[in-house]
């Protein structure tokens, strides 16, 4: 082998599908990005490959030197690559990997998009290797991911971690109860749609319901306030069941929490009695994608 060729580096092109947006990244093992795109998407499958097809050509990559595509997915999503139920996309009984494999050569995997982020964080984040790490991310719905003992726990059917499904005792006392097909019911409490709904009521955006807590409107304070102990609690009980160092909250809701960190942090200490880290995501929207170079490279 000469001495070029055995330098040239190789990459894994990750590839984050959500409901109205891709983000697909070139990246090597070492994570370091080749080339990196978002675009605009309906979450058709054939325009989900064509979007694919369009970045390779873009990025101007001799296709020989992708290892493998990763293709993360929000739902519940077996062992096979199948997607059983995704919501936001509108996608149910789907066998994703045989559909995106039959069109490259490379292997392609395809997992759930916060089992991924999880990994991301955990590899180049503020999960910092960490062998003990909850993920909780906060977008439109509620997911979340557990690393324990340093590997990703997935469950029996590969849907450990839907804590958007959480029920508590005011909820059964109400008559509420979980869907297979809507938002669950922590989700419907505190998820970024939530948080967008109650905003409107008030002629606010969710943005906004963060900028003006701790001022002087009392619908904003309530609202936030209810947020912080909602999810306050969730995270003291997930902490009582599997005692992670480090509990890393991302999303696209966390983007306007800074300001709420800290208070989540202490109400925490003040109801569980183990010591974690709660922080903030570092790597923001692109925990997925470098998820899915993760998996590609180490774990698959």
């Amino acid at each position: 082998m000469d001495e070029m060729h055995k330098n040239k580096r190789e990459y894994v092109l990750g590839v984050d599908v959500g409901g109205t947006k891709i983000l697909l990244l070139l990246a090597d093992k070492d994570g370091q990005t080749y080339f990196k795109k978002k675009v605009e998407s309906s979450g058709n499958l054939n325009e989900v490959c064509n979007i694919i097809d369009d970045f390779i050509e873009e990025s101007k990559i001799d296709v020989s030197r992708i290892e493998a595509l990763c293709m993360g997915v929000p739902g519940e999503i077996n062992g096979d690559g199948i997607v059983r139920l995704s919501i936001q996309l509108d996608w149910k009984d789907v066998n994703v990997t045989e559909y995106v494999q039959s069109r490259y050569r490379f292997p392609v995997y395809v997992k759930n998009d916060v089992n991924l982020s999880a990994l991301g964080e955990r590899w180049l984040g503020n999960g910092e290797n960490t062998d003990h790490m909850i993920y909780i991310s906060i977008g439109t719905g509620i997911g979340g991911a557990v690393i324990a003992n340093g590997h990703l726990v997935e469950g029996y059917n590969h849907s450990a971690g839907e804590i958007g499904y959480m029920l508590d005792k005011s909820d059964l006392s109400k008559g509420l109860h979980n869907e297979e097909t809507d938002f669950g019911s922590l989700e419907r409490k505190i998820s970024g749609k939530s948080l967008t709904d109650k905003a409107k009521e008030l002629g606010l955006t969710s943005e906004m319901l963060f900028q003006l807590y701790g001022k002087h409107n009392e619908d904003v304070n309530k609202t936030i306030d209810n947020f912080i102990l909602e999810l306050s609690v969730v995270i003291a009980n997930m902490i009582s069941i599997l005692n992670p160092e480090y509990v890393i909250i991302g999303g696209g809701v966390s983007v306007s929490m800074d300001k709420i960190i800290p208070i989540i942090r202490d109400k925490v200490s003040q109801i569980s009695i183990f010591d974690t880290q709660i922080k903030r995501s570092k790597l923001g929207g692109e925990t997925g994608a470098f998820g899915c170079v993760y998996y590609a490279f180490y774990e698959a």
